[in-house]
């Protein structure tokens, strides 16, 4: 149960951020606001790089989960493993989604 508990994580983690990522963006438009425009540009950045480091980790917790249902199905005799490591194996996921998105909050200007 521990990838579907982070998986279920990274997707509140997400709708968190994209809620009012995508919402102040509306108010932007619809009133035409200076100061709501600022107020997006300052916390945009920080936002979106939360939200694709939670993509990219859900993503790598997938395919752990996957392989481990793979190695299960297919190698029984295998699954020692996987079932002793899997909390070094998703805390390895989550880090490779924070170290290939990480860099994004520095890509922009």
């Amino acid at each position: 149960m521990l990838y579907l508990a982070l998986l279920a994580f990274f997707d509140v983690w997400m709708a968190i951020a994209y809620i009012p990522l995508m919402s102040l963006n509306l108010f932007v438009d619809y009133y035409q606001s200076v100061v709501l425009l600022r107020a997006w540009f300052a916390y945009m950045l920080p936002m979106i790089t939360v939200s694709h480091i939670a993509m990219t980790a859900s993503s790598f917790l997938m395919v752990a989960a996957s392989l481990e249902r793979y190695v299960i199905t297919c190698h029984p005799t295998k699954t020692r493993y996987l079932q002793k490591n899997r909390v070094w194996i998703a805390a390895f996921s989550i880090m490779m989604g924070v170290t290939c998105k990480f860099s994004q909050l520095f890509e922009m200007d």
